[in-house]
């Protein structure tokens, strides 16, 4: 027998609405906010909850944005939410979003008060913003929209928004007050007594031992007494406890960390550290033993509260954690018997859970660590862990550490190409090497071994890297291209010297003497004792180099007596990270300016970081009169590598690009010929699959002089110049480019036609 039930129609509408209207989670993240729209942890799936219109896509650790320029007037792109979303116990809503400067932001809500509240913003910096608006007594916002609006570059730009929240204004002094209280605590219970003599003798050997300690101490009195100057400068008015906090923001701040945060003073703790034991200054040990301590006793060792979310799984990876347990285990190894055992063990403790643990958690759990730069950069902090674990008679540690240690050795053997080039650019690999030369120097001070003999052989051929890519410009360092967090033309003096000191005959001596000169007060212990196993005079340059694994060729010769350095770019089908759409592209330096550019890379939380990828901005043909902007695949089905060779006189080279651009091109072959250092032709062969013309680009920071009547280019160095000659039916305009804070001008030369030879030549100048 069936039973037939009725419902009543009212009930079963009420339960289908409850259902559609599932209420919105609103988290505390502190005793004055809360956050309700977790953008950043794509796990969350905060996305799916808007309807969005334009081109608005979940990307990493963010919400994106992306636009081409669009009427001023209409927004390029728009979210909206329903609610109800609770509000109620907070006055104030609050945006974390990044936008373009000039850009226009606008945020409505409707509210249970049955009114629409509006706020807008003209944005003035390229840096992650909080916006908040006044909600007027609401407790309940029943809609919430964001709009987008662009400014006036034409240029494709993008955007993203970090995560949505409430603010109660009177609330937020009890919030900080709560960090000023614990930091007012003494903190004489966690160090030894002030009149204690340390034995300015390290216990753990993590940077130096006692007998090289003792020869860098006679190298630095001799040398500051040659030259009247301190190497080993100490600040003393180091306020230890303002690094008791919530948070430590070191780690992509501009991304996690909140505003108020920016101007968070970067970790001087293994420098105080090493100047105090050098110069045997028992208060500024004391100092660095107390800056650890203070330290220890922030909760929370990464930027900001996303990465430690209530219900989130959300992880940064521990780049802050392996870099502040670093140099925790330094000033503890250093200043050892300035801690109290409470303090000794609390520091334990944190580099155990908090240290070890946390990286171990993301080693463990993502494979594709070991194929990139990332095991390097958590290895220093691990290993130094384990080392000083080991030193405490924590007696099962030490298969831990030789474990970090093979694994260490098997990424960077992954990550190094054969011919001693790097998948990724100059940033990434300087940021490798010094994070990865301190993780060795500690490990073969804790197995007495010669640093030399622990290191992957691979690292040997490194050497040729440099060669190819340091620069002849005034500014000095590396060639900077792809990605990283800065243009990528200098990096630290650790990983350099190392580098010098393992490749004796390459460029890492010269720019080790280079750096030298300016970074030798921050150089640190570890160059200091690597420093007299470098040669003393530079090697001379190679006028030649082919890196075929990393598919890049270099020429640097001499012209009336100034350097002429060409690099062409190709790329390998090996896709990895940061990696830009400049296959094809080339850098031309002469009389120590850049007269062609890359563009490098740009701190990733500021707006422009990836339109700095585009080969809109590399020195590309481009095909025009697409519906989309044109790009590279990335990575390309196959090797994409330039064939060539040269000497002190003459350089030639030629790519066949087709594959990397298949989608766009039928063909695309471009050569280079240089048969003396101050001519260049750059031809181009092509046919379009799509599109009705090209434009050859060409990127300078140089001042630049158009002669429209002859089709001549004229760019101005400080000693030299550069005539620049273009096709006769050629179009020529310049447009200035604000990437990464700088002044650059893209040079567009345009040619119509899907067929054709593009045939652009350089002659080089010098100032009499």
């Amino acid at each position: 027998m069936h039973r037939y039930y009725i419902i009543p129609l009212v009930f079963l509408l009420s339960v289908i609405t409850a259902h559609a209207q599932t209420k919105t989670r609103v988290v505390p993240v502190n005793v004055a906010e809360a956050v309700f729209a977790p953008f950043w942890d794509s796990t969350m799936a905060e996305l799916k909850n808007w309807k969005t219109e334009g081109n608005v896509f979940q990307m990493g650790f963010y919400v994106k944005f992306a636009w081409e320029r669009k009427n001023p007037a209409a927004p390029v792109a728009r979210m909206l939410k329903k609610g109800p979303i609770d509000c109620s116990g907070y006055d104030k809503l609050l945006a974390a979003v990044n936008l373009p400067p000039g850009t226009r932001l606008k945020i409505s809500i409707v509210t249970d008060r049955a009114v629409t509240l509006s706020s807008e913003w003209i944005v003035k910096s390229d840096s992650k913003e909080e916006y908040a608006m006044d909600m007027n007594g609401a407790e309940r916002i029943d809609e919430i929209s964001i709009e987008i609006y662009p400014g006036t570059d034409n240029t494709p730009q993008s955007g993203w928004i970090s995560w949505l929240g409430f603010r109660n204004s009177s609330l937020m002094e009890k919030s900080r007050a709560q960090w000023k209280k614990l930091a007012a605590q003494p903190l004489d219970i966690f160090l030894a007594p002030p009149e204690t003599v340390p034995s300015f003798i390290p216990l753990y050997g993590l940077v130096i031992n006692a007998p090289e300690l003792k020869e860098v101490r006679k190298k630095y009195q001799d040398l500051s007494k040659r030259n009247d100057f301190d190497y080993f400068p100490i600040k003393k008015d180091i306020n230890p406890e303002k690094y008791i906090r919530e948070f430590i923001p070191i780690a992509n701040p501009g991304i996690f960390a909140r505003t108020a945060d920016y101007e968070f003073e970067p970790l001087r703790l293994r420098n105080l550290a090493e100047a105090a034991i050098v110069k045997k200054d028992a208060a500024a040990l004391r100092l660095a033993a107390k800056m650890a301590v203070a330290i220890a006793l922030c909760p929370n060792w990464d930027a900001g509260f996303p990465i430690f979310f209530t219900g989130s799984s959300f992880e940064q990876r521990p780049f802050a954690q392996a870099a502040i347990v670093y140099e925790v285990a330094v000033a503890l190894d250093l200043a050892w018997d300035m801690f109290s055992p409470a303090g000794r063990e609390l520091i334990m403790r944190r580099l155990a859970i908090e240290g070890a643990g946390y990286i171990n958690y993301s080693i463990w759990k993502h494979a594709y660590i070991f194929k990139n730069n990332q095991m390097a950069a958590f290895s220093h902090g691990r290993i130094a862990a384990y080392i000083v674990m080991e030193k405490r008679n924590w007696s099962h540690v030490k298969p831990y550490s030789d474990l970090a240690y093979q694994e260490l050795c098997e990424s960077i053997n992954n990550i190094l190409l054969p011919d001693g080039g790097f998948p990724e650019g100059t940033a990434y690999l300087q940021y490798t090497l010094a994070c990865a030369v301190p993780s060795f120097v500690a490990y073969a001070g804790a197995r007495g071994k010669d640093l030399k003999s622990i290191v992957p052989a691979k690292l040997a051929k490194v050497g040729a890297y440099a060669d190819a890519f340091i620069s002849t410009d005034r500014r000095g360092g590396l060639v900077p291209f792809s990605s990283g967090q800065g243009e990528g033309r200098h990096g630290d003096l650790t990983g350099v010297a190392f580098m010098a000191s393992l490749c004796p005959e390459s460029q890492w001596v010269t720019l080790f003497r280079e750096k030298l000169k300016k970074d030798m007060p921050s150089g640190g212990l570890i160059v200091w004792g690597m420093e007299n196993k470098i040669p003393k005079e530079n090697p001379q340059t190679k006028a030649f180099v082919n890196l075929p694994d990393m598919c890049a060729m270099a020429s640097t010769r001499t012209y009336d007596g100034e350097a002429v350095k060409m690099l062409l770019f190709g790329g390998s089908k090996n896709f990895a990270g940061h990696q830009h759409e400049d296959r094809g592209s080339f850098v031309l330096e002469f009389g120590g300016d850049t007269y062609a550019m890359d563009p490098g890379g740009k701190d990733y939380s500021e707006s422009g970081a990836e339109e700095i990828k585009y080969c809109q901005v590399h020195n590309m043909l481009v095909p025009t009169g697409t519906e989309e902007r044109p790009h590279a695949v990335i990575p390309s089905p196959e090797d994409v590598r330039p064939e060539g060779s040269g000497d002190e006189k003459a350089f030639n080279a030629s790519i066949n690009l087709t594959p990397a651009w298949a989608q766009y091109y039928k063909k695309w072959s471009r050569c280079i010929s240089s048969p003396s250092p101050d001519i260049f032709i750059i031809s181009d062969d092509y046919e379009l699959l799509k599109g009705d013309g090209v434009d050859f680009i060409w990127m300078t920071q140089l001042p630049v002089k158009v002669d429209k009547s002859s089709n001549t280019i004229t760019l101005d160095g400080k000693d030299t110049s550069a005539s620049i000659k273009v096709p006769e039916n050629a179009l020529i305009k310049t447009e200035e480019l604000p990437l990464r804070n700088e002044k650059m001008t893209k040079i567009r030369i345009h040619m119509d036609g899907v067929k054709n030879k593009f045939e652009v030549s350089v002659k080089l100048n010098v100032k009499k």
